[in-house]
């Protein structure tokens, strides 16, 4: 298993967005709205987490700094 999501992960890097695309495609076209509501409150709590990391990931100002 560790393996595949490293290969996952490699493909991600080299065509950013595959990843989460291929889970999505893994969940069958699940709403996203059933799917926050199905979430336990650890899981909507980590969900949040990683939410903010990736949006911090993303901002503009960001990767100013980066650079």
């Amino acid at each position: 298993m560790d393996s595949f999501t490293g290969l996952i992960e490699a493909a991600d890097r080299l065509s950013p967005g595959f990843a989460d695309e291929y889970y999505l495609s893994l969940a069958g076209g699940v709403d996203m709205g059933s799917f926050i509501r199905s979430l336990g409150s650890s899981e909507l709590s980590t969900l949040l987490i990683l939410t903010g990391q990736r949006l911090g990931e993303l901002s503009p100002s960001r990767q100013k700094i980066a650079a």
